[in-house]
């Protein structure tokens, strides 16, 4: 009887929970549905997270201020965001995965679109990030400094890293456009962030090393 049939439960797994150690073993995993865009986004929260670290720092030794608490406010705000991120990577995957399961042509492209979104929100999420370390550097010394400009390196990294996924993404389309506006719109990303990168980092090494610039 219908009854007693066992139900089939559908388990969505959370990754966001996960240890250090669980997490980085499932996406060394293959068979997994995590990819490029799950290591991005624990890498993204980690480099908020540093940010967030350098502010507290600079209040504790230098005193709060209204730009300092703005700052403060929405790298927090930010770095639970990435950490919700970690698990949309995995659920902007599905409608691909169904689309190749199905062989269904017609849903191909835009299961292949919506597959590169939480990569393309977590290279716009590195570039709010460098924004805010900008206004973050100034009100720092040399200790938070450190902070700041390994924040600003991880938010280049996570860009770049996106960015390859992104690419391997647009050559599976046959759409040209995509494909063309894909690699060139991350180009003048990666490059607009390396640029405001380098100047964090020139900032933030003055005040470390005083002695040697």
């Amino acid at each position: 009887m219908a009854e007693n049939q066992e139900k089939k439960k559908i388990v969505i797994e959370v990754f966001k929970t996960k240890s250090t150690a669980e997490l980085s073993q499932i996406v060394a995993d293959p068979e997994s549905h995590t990819d490029v865009g799950t290591a991005a986004a624990a890498s993204a929260a980690n480099a908020f997270a540093l940010a967030l670290r350098a502010a507290r720092l600079s209040e504790a030794r230098l005193g709060s201020s209204e730009r300092l608490d703005y700052v403060t406010r929405n790298l927090e705000n930010l770095r639970q965001y990435m950490l919700q991120l970690i698990d949309e990577d995995n659920r902007c995957r599905a409608p691909l995965r169904r689309a190749l399961r199905d062989n269904d042509t017609q849903r191909f492209q835009p299961a292949l679109e919506a597959s590169c979104a939480i990569a393309n929100e977590l290279v716009c999420m590195a570039g709010s990030l460098l924004d805010l370390l900008e206004e973050l550097d100034p009100l720092c010394d040399a200790q938070s400094a450190v902070y700041v400009s390994a924040a600003a390196r991880m938010a280049l990294s996570v860009t770049e890293s996106c960015r390859y996924y992104l690419l391997g993404q647009a050559a599976r389309s046959e759409d040209e456009t995509f494909r063309f506006v894909t690699r060139r719109e991350n180009e003048l990303t990666l490059t607009q962030q390396r640029e405001k990168a380098d100047r964090i980092c020139a900032g933030a090494e003055k005040r470390i090393l005083p002695d040697q610039t």
